[in-house]
C-alpha cells in the first residue's frame, strides 16, 4: 500500500510539468527535427515549465506571509 503512495506521488508531479509544457507552451505534438534538436526543445521546456512552477510557488508563499 505505501509503495503504491511513492509511486503515484511521483507520477503526480511528473504529469503536472507535461501538462504546462503542453498547455502554456505548445508542445502538444512532436515534430520530428532530429533527435538532437527535439531533446534540446524538451530540456529548454523542462526549465521553463520549472522556472513557471517555481515562481507559482514563490508568490503564494509572499501572498500567505503578506496577510
Amino acid at each position: 500500500m505505501r509503495t503504491e503512495f511513492i509511486i503515484a506521488s511521483i507520477r503526480a508531479k511528473v504529469e503536472h510539468l507535461f501538462r504546462i509544457l503542453k498547455c502554456q507552451f505548445g508542445f502538444g505534438k512532436v515534430i520530428y527535427k532530429g533527435q538532437s534538436k527535439n531533446d534540446k526543445k524538451l530540456a529548454m521546456l523542462f526549465t521553463l515549465g520549472n522556472l513557471l512552477q517555481g515562481d507559482q510557488t514563490i508568490r503564494s508563499h509572499e501572498v500567505n506571509t503578506s496577510k
